[in-house]
């Protein structure tokens, strides 16, 4: 991370954005459609990377026709883990229930 940001923003862990690919222009006009991207006056495909403060690329999303807006790339890939994360945390805390509840009713422990 630059220098200059290294103060403000020391609690920083990730950067999300969205980047665009160039590609050629497609032969078949559905294809155009789909990768022109308005914005850029190209055709592209796009994809969420998520960059650590040192440079190191923690995340890369599948790619994405470029008719699709950023916004809707990063609102649905950040919902989808989310969700992930809040199940694995759940997860842990029935883990450790599980160790207060004794062994002859830990087969009940699925319906916690």
């Amino acid at each position: 991370m630059l220098l200059v940001l290294r103060d403000p923003f020391q609690n920083c862990r990730m950067i999300v954005d969205c980047t665009d690919i160039k590609m050629a222009i497609p032969k078949q006009m559905d294809i155009q459609k789909e990768t022109y991207s308005a914005y850029r006056g190209m055709h592209s495909f796009k994809l969420l990377l998520g960059v650590a403060p040192n440079a190191v690329i923690t995340y890369c999303s599948k790619l994405y026709p470029g008719s699709t807006s950023d916004k809707e790339i990063a609102t649905k890939l950040i919902a989808q883990n989310r969700i992930h994360v809040e199940r694995a945390n759940a997860r842990f805390k029935e883990f450790r229930i599980l160790k207060f509840i004794p062994s002859h009713l830990r087969h009940f422990s699925d319906k916690l």
